[in-house]
């Protein structure tokens, strides 16, 4: 998980209803950053800021191999044929560089960059496995695909350290940078809002202009079976610790804390993520400025960039009540994930401080997202050593990439969990797999 999947955490556990009627959820997802607290247990690079985007050229590739010898792209790495190009979510991505491992392992230490990459691998022999480490993960991940057939995502800002171990013979890894080609959608400044995907249908977007620290746009009313709207902002060149002041249909909705000071993906679907449960009808025309400070005056900022989208989605989000996950399908980290399995865990009677679930083996990286309705502080760790999520009581949202067969645990900071509690942990895997 990257602050990114963090900052999209903290918000999404904040998520209210957007009630036509009585206009319940206005202002409940102010002053987000005082209500969550999130704890590195392991050495992570930090992405330089959580709500930027790439409105400039693609920044140069530092590669430092370890315990490897490089190759030239277009090439073959362990006798291996390296595609020259890959895609991700819609966005295309060309080979930049190809590296052999010997004795088993292969290892690069990629320097952060102005846009996402992709790095891919390969092995010599039969056998596909391969265990795969890197920061996209919280434990080593094993893997058992066809050559070039998976990739980790860095995203922009990022560094990224990938080490690939083989089951068999050598690997061999491949990096792709950002390309040109992209997806159909609103596109601006280097940045695009995707037409459609897990994400929703879009509804409307705007990027507005260098200094433009006040962005609108006009939608249709929220169509027939719309269950949620998801807004996706973002902000850029401007301080780092701005707020983000989000209107829909005219009325307050959400104060956003966030930093505006470094690179962001250009895929601005999945920028700053804050979902809501809407109504067929619901006017969904947006409003985004940005303020010095909570509640503060508006902000003066001659570079700074603000984006904003909507989408509506027929599957808003897991019903922590029954236990059912709606979304079969999301987005996270540079990859489609399709759903697994939905657990409810420990019981509703409560009485345990710890609950736990045991992830599915499947060959190959699992999302977790773990939804509470608790009535106190709890704490969710991903693994043994993995990500630690804190959060006040209320709804909460946590996520997590893990390797099969950790243990996903959730933890009553203060005493037990009561009856009422509700604990739901839903499982994803890449999709196609």
């Amino acid at each position: 998980m990257n602050s990114l999947d963090d900052l999209r955490a903290t918000l999404d556990a904040h998520a209210s209803d957007l009630d036509a009627e009585a206009g319940a959820g206005v202002g409940r997802a102010a002053s987000v950053r005082g209500r969550v607290h999130v704890v590195r247990r392991r050495r992570r690079a930090a992405a330089a800021g959580a709500s930027a985007a790439v409105l400039a050229a693609v920044g140069a590739l530092t590669l430092l191999p370890t315990g490897s010898e490089r190759a030239i792209a277009p090439a073959t790495v362990v006798g291996v044929r390296v595609p020259t190009t890959m895609t991700a979510l819609g966005f295309g991505y060309d080979l930049a560089e190809g590296i052999d491992g010997k004795d088993g392992k292969v290892s690069v230490e990629l320097a952060a960059s102005d846009s996402p990459r992709l790095v891919s691998w390969a092995t010599s022999g039969p056998d596909r496995g391969v265990v795969v480490r890197s920061a996209e993960a919280e434990t080593p991940v094993p893997y058992r695909v066809d050559d070039f057939g998976d990739y980790v995502y860095v995203p922009a800002g990022s560094r990224g350290q990938v080490t690939v171990r083989a089951d068999e013979g050598d690997p061999g890894l491949a990096i792709y940078t950002l390309g040109e080609a992209r997806p159909e959608g609103y596109s601006k400044g280097g940045v695009t809002y995707r037409r459609s995907g897990a994400v929703g249908e879009l509804a409307g977007a705007v990027v507005g202009e260098p200094g433009q620290v006040d962005v609108s746009f006009d939608a249709a009313a929220a169509p027939a079976g719309a269950e949620g709207v998801r807004f996706a902002l973002f902000c850029v060149d401007g301080p780092a610790d701005a707020f983000l002041e989000l209107e829909v249909g005219g009325k307050a909705v959400s104060s956003l804390g966030t930093s505006c000071d470094g690179p962001l993906d250009p895929d601005g679907s999945a920028g700053v993520v804050t979902s809501f449960r809407i109504k067929p009808g619901r006017d969904l025309s947006a409003r985004v400025y940005a303020t010095d400070g909570y509640e503060g005056p508006l902000l003066q900022d001659d570079d700074l960039v603000l984006g904003v989208a909507a989408y509506t989605t027929d599957s808003y989000v897991t019903d922590v009540g029954s236990g059912e996950s709606r979304a079969l399908v999301v987005e996270d980290g540079g990859h489609r994930w399709e759903r697994i399995d939905t657990v409810r865990l420990g019981s509703v009677e409560g009485g345990e401080r710890t609950v736990t679930s045991t992830v599915p083996d499947v060959d190959g990286p699992v999302l977790a997202i773990v939804q509470t309705r608790v009535s106190g502080p709890t704490a969710v760790e991903f693994g043994e050593g993995g990500t630690f999520v804190g959060s006040d009581r209320g709804n909460g949202r946590a996520t997590g990439v893990v390797a099969p067969g950790e243990v996903i645990s959730v933890t009553r900071r203060n005493g037990e969990f009561v009856p009422g509690d509700e604990k739901v942990v839903s499982y994803y895997v890449h999709a196609g797999r």
